[in-house]
């Protein structure tokens, strides 16, 4: 698609130390050979943290250095969020907003992401439709193994005639699986609620809020207000759709819970059940130091 547009590449970004990212940065620049790579500070690898040549990646620069800040920056102003390595080291969630001034765009990576009403057209219909079935793998491995009682929770048992509510049924259950990884039983049949609480608005997803965000609410907090101050009209995530228009202020809205001590996002509408998973997942990575500890 890049080179459909024409002319040339010559910069990329890795704005993350985030895995799904960092892979496709070395390829992408192999790619296009005259491409400067800039890259947040902070990369990691594990168990061995090995430099980024390592792996292919050859930067050209690194974010936030003010002695040697990137060329763009008359016309893309960039807000950095480094958070305190997890851990033993190892693990760091460092992540660079951007605003483009002449389209009035805030470009973010991982932080926040909108969840619309409808799936993007970029998946699959027919695997939309799946999911939304209760005759799919999914739903009846969750049945078979009994996950968190789903066995005795009736679901909606759409027919295959009502193709367009399979889909959005799909939509919403593929929702929250992305999000919360393993969502109640309750939720994963019957995804309205959950999915409610979510839709039509940025959110921040559960796992980086349940390993990362949630142990430092301040800085989120200081770095969210510096990134809405932007007089943006339009707000990008790397993930999920994106909204026709956004301000910054829409933004904001995600990170209310990071001005309180103990608040969990209000779009998780069944906290308690939808984040229980991760959240023995993160007690059990509390217990090996490699986040630190909740508090009750």
């Amino acid at each position: 698609m890049l080179r459909e547009l024409g002319g040339e590449v010559k910069y990329a970004v890795l704005s993350t130390t985030m895995y799904e990212h960092k892979i496709f940065a070395g390829p992408f620049q192999r790619a296009f050979k005259g491409c400067a790579l800039w890259v947040a500070p902070g990369q990691f690898s594990f168990p061995l943290d090995l430099p980024n040549e390592f792996f292919g990646i050859f930067p050209a620069g690194v974010l936030g250095d003010a002695k040697d800040p990137p060329p763009w920056e008359d016309e893309i102003e960039s807000e950095l969020l480094t958070l305190p390595a997890l851990g033993y080291g190892f693990y760091r969630y460092n992540e660079c907003a951007f605003y483009h001034k002449a389209s009035r765009s805030i470009l973010i990576t991982d932080a926040a992401v909108y969840v619309g009403e409808r799936a993007p057209e970029v998946i699959e219909q027919r695997d939309l439709e799946s999911l939304g079935s209760d005759e799919c793998f999914t739903i009846k491995l969750l049945k078979f193994g009994n996950y968190r009682g789903g066995r005795n929770i009736a679901s909606p048992q759409i027919p295959a005639s009502q193709r367009q509510k399979r889909i959005i049924n799909g939509w919403q259950r593929m929702v929250l699986f992305s999000l919360f990884i393993a969502p109640d039983a309750k939720n994963i049949l019957n995804p309205g609620t959950s999915f409610r609480g979510l839709a039509n608005k940025f959110v921040v997803s559960p796992i980086v809020y349940m390993v990362v965000f949630q142990f430092y609410r301040a800085e989120v907090a200081t770095w969210a207000r510096k990134v809405s101050k932007w007089n943006a009209k339009r707000v990008v995530a790397s993930h999920f759709p994106i909204p026709d228009s956004a301000s910054g202020k829409d933004l904001l809205n995600a990170f209310k819970w990071a001005e309180t001590p103990n608040g969990v996002p209000a779009e998780y509408v069944d906290a308690k059940n939808d984040l229980a998973s991760l959240n023995l997942v993160v007690r059990i990575l509390g217990a090996i130091n490699a986040v630190p500890k909740q508090t009750d």
